[in-house]
């Protein structure tokens, strides 16, 4: 529902075991992408231009080894947090108490106009 807040543990660890996948397609990113400069700087026409790919591929290089961090860890920061909303849901269980119409005039989070009360 559009007009609730909350997670659903279970899709979210789903979601953080489909990060997991995405991240594994980042293993080895930076040599990967070192190697690509090189293949471009082989394929480059003048000598010119070939000399800058080196500088490059160094420059950048880095760059790629933290998109590769940051993968790795985005699937685990999803995860834990699902693991975290599942205990907090479990440890709340018993002290909710669902708001009654007695209790509230209008659902939450529902757009109304500040004068209709």
């Amino acid at each position: 529902m559009a007009d609730e807040a909350g997670a659903n543990p279970n899709d979210a660890h789903k979601k953080g075991g489909d990060a997991l996948s995405l991240a594994d397609t980042f293993v080895n990113f930076q040599n990967d992408f070192i190697d690509a400069v090189e293949d471009a700087a082989t394929a480059a026409a003048e000598e010119g231009i070939k000399k800058c790919y080196p500088d490059y591929g160094e420059k950048y290089s880095v760059q790629m080894s933290k998109i590769e961090d940051h993968g790795k860890k985005l699937s685990g920061n999803v995860q834990a947090g699902a693991a975290e909303t599942a205990h907090t849901d479990f440890c709340a269980k018993d002290g909710y108490q669902p708001a009654t119409d007695s209790l509230l005039s209008r659902r939450i989070n529902k757009k109304t106009d500040p004068y209709d009360g």
